[in-house]
């Protein structure tokens, strides 16, 4: 900011004194002078005014109160004393469109592009009155040449930072990276952001009613994400792919509320839930009733018909990639005929409007993050009977040992057989493998671990869900009850459970900071599909830690408890869907020794079983038989030394 400040004095002297050289000028939108690679741009009709309603904000009071903005601070205050000296000037120099674009200029680091709008201008009045009292003394002056353009260079001779500006028929173009401009001016007859029609067709449909608007390109989002994240994200990744344009018509509302509102439309060229959300209809949001209060992050899909948003997602997916479709759906029919069930009717036939992903604040497993997938149903009876019978035909293939569990007035069951939902839900529910559920209401809740489901239960039993939050409650009547997705976050518990996917840097900054990131308390992200254009509203909440210390506090507060006993069920027999065609399954310790091999067949252990220590010894050696036990078991110490035997029939054990 301290540079974007120095660039609007800059421009006040090179405003005026170009318009004074300059009698006619040619007229170019700004937008085509807007690089391809722009991460997001920003754009206001009256940057003088939005400047003044920004700086007097509660949001930047409290931002400038940080050490890092010490230097932006000093800079506001002057150019906000220069702004209500000089009002008359400003009025004039006010009015016109300024743009302001992120872009990567290398590897893991970006900067800004800004381009204003010089037409109607004052000119040589505020040069002579003005040039003197503007610190030029303190800059080297030269320029080049690119092509048929002059770029003017300043350079600061203190940090030898430079300022590289451009004039372009109405257009003055700038930056503090000489790449950005050159690309600008490489480009501007032949745009691709500004003659892109996915573009064109989101900004001639946000609303100027705002302080600014700002677009997003979701193209290059993956790799501006690596300027903060250790590893590459696969979800970040699929929003690259699928999402292209997001136009929004930004306002602060009573201090208190930052309110984004638009458009987003989506690359119909790649199959994905978004367009097959998009022909769905809206679903009603309702899992509130079950998130708990201290959640992370909850998102949730909705249609006004599941069945036809997987038959749209099915005729996506078969027209787009009909290679992994074929594969998709000889999984399913494998799985189909291995258990004997019929997925659309025992498990797609109940599903309701909602199936709603959550991550909640540790509590009852330490500092893992718990995770539960809330599924709506349209008939709750209907729902447990399926459900029910699926357990059934899972038992018939693979004798789990396990007994249901009432807790809290409310039944924990669980389904043995891993990867369940990545088949049919895709990777973003990868992580539910083991599925426990319970059944609250409507609402049918999985989760990887019993555990979750008992501090969900507890919860629910205390009244600490979303639904009976007050604040929570005034935050979301700002969107619609109706939608195809909705995200909501509480920053100060989503700070806490990132940690594994921020670089080092990254995660001491933000703890560092975490007064000025957590302040943005509630964060909602709404898209209510109309074809191949959502509509979009993204709201934030801001609330000053520093004077309300105690609301942040009850963040941090932790009950760890103790796995009950009783739920922490053995299951050792479960059916791993996708590997109903491998012959081996090995899984391996943290310190990457073999912990388990096993030979499969259909999905079941059949043949060689081993076990081993994290030294690498011998624990458990045996056969088995269609997941069933079978002849000599030898089990051994961590010395190897055998400790007992015991022979097997069929899985029943022979005295």
């Amino acid at each position: 900011m301290r540079k974007f400040l120095f660039f609007i004095l800059i421009c006040l002297i090179l405003i005026a004194g170009f318009l004074y050289f300059t009698k006619q000028l040619g007229y170019t939108r700004l937008i085509y002078f807007i690089p391809k690679d722009a991460i997001y741009i920003l754009e206001t009709d009256e940057p003088i005014k939005t400047w003044e309603k920004l700086s007097s904000s509660a949001v930047w009071k409290h931002l400038q109160s940080q050490a890092t903005f010490a230097e932006l601070t000093k800079s506001a205050n002057s150019l906000d004393s220069l702004i209500k000296q000089n009002k008359e000037i400003f009025d004039l120099l006010g009015s016109r469109k300024v743009m302001v674009s992120a872009h990567l200029y290398k590897a893991k680091d970006y900067d800004f592009l800004f381009v204003a709008d010089l037409q109607h201008a004052a000119v040589l009045t505020f040069l002579e009155n003005y040039l003197g009292a503007l610190p030029m003394q303190q800059y080297k002056y030269s320029r080049r040449t690119l092509s048929k353009f002059t770029i003017h260079e300043l350079q600061d001779k203190a940090s030898k930072e430079t300022l590289h500006l451009a004039f372009v028929n109405n257009a003055l173009i700038g930056s503090w990276k000489a790449k950005l401009v050159e690309d600008a001016l490489t480009q501007f007859e032949s745009p691709e952001i500004g003659k892109n029609p996915h573009f064109t067709a989101i900004s001639e449909k946000v609303s100027e009613r705002g302080i600014f608007r700002l677009y997003l390109q979701y193209a290059y989002l993956d790799e501006f994400m690596r300027c903060y994240m250790e590893e590459d994200n696969e979800y970040v990744q699929d929003l690259s792919e699928t999402i292209l344009y997001t136009g929004l018509d930004c306002n602060v509302i009573e201090d208190s509320l930052i309110q984004m509102k638009g458009y987003t439309n989506i690359n119909d060229s790649v199959a994905s839930y978004l367009q097959a959300l998009a022909q769905a209809g809206k679903g009603r949001f309702s899992a509130f009733n079950v998130i708990p209060q201290r959640s992370a992050f909850s998102m949730s899909l909705g249609f006004s018909d599941f069945s036809k948003f997987f038959q749209q997602w099915k005729e996506v997916y078969q027209k787009d990639n009909p290679e992994k479709w074929a594969e998709y759906e000889a999984d399913i029919l494998k799985v189909e005929s291995f258990l004997k069930i019929s997925l659309e009717k025992n498990f797609f036939s109940w599903i309701g409007e909602e199936i709603c992903f959550v991550q909640t604040q540790p509590k009852g497993l330490g500092r893992d993050s718990e995770i539960a997938v809330i599924i709506t149903a349209q008939d709750i009876g209907e729902a447990k009977g399926n459900l029910d019978f699926i357990s059934e035909q899972i038992r018939k293939r693979s004798p789990v040992k396990f007994r249901e569990v009432e807790y809290g007035g409310f039944t924990i069951k669980y389904m043995a057989v891993k990867g369940f939902f990545r088949l049919f839900l895709g990777k973003f529910f990868e992580k539910l493998e083991k599925p426990y559920y319970t059944i609250i209401g409507e609402h049918v809740i999985f989760s990887n671990h019993p555990q979750t489901l008992k501090d969900i239960i507890n919860d629910y039993n205390e009244r600490k869900t979303l639904a009976k939050s007050e604040r929570f409650d005034r935050f979301f009547e700002e969107f619609s009850s109706a939608g195809s997705i909705f995200i909501y976050c509480q920053t100060p518990v989503l700070q806490q459970t990132i940690r594994p996917l921020l670089q080092p840097t990254t995660w001491q900054a933000m703890q560092t900071n975490r007064n000025y990131i957590q302040c943005f308390d509630q964060i909602g992200f709404q898209l209510i599909g109309n074809g191949q254009i959502f509509e979009t509203n993204l709201l934030s909440t801001f609330t000053n830690p520093v004077l309300y210390p105690e609301y942040f506090a009850k963040f941090y507060e932790r009950n760890i408890q103790v796995v009950d006993s009783l739920i922490d069920i053995e299951a050792p027999l479960e059916i791993i869907l996708s590997d109903l065609d491998i012959k081996k399954y090995t899984e391996k310790y943290a310190n990457g020794k073999i912990k388990v091999e096993a030979e499969i067949k259909n999905g079941l252990k059949h043949g060689t079983y081993k076990e081993y220590y994290p030294n690498g010894e011998i624990k458990i050696k045996g056969e088995y038989y269609k997941d069933l036990q079978d002849g000599t078991w030898r089990y051994y110490d961590e010395k190897g030394k055998l400790t007992k035997k015991r022979r097997f029939k069929r899985g029943q054990e022979l005295f």
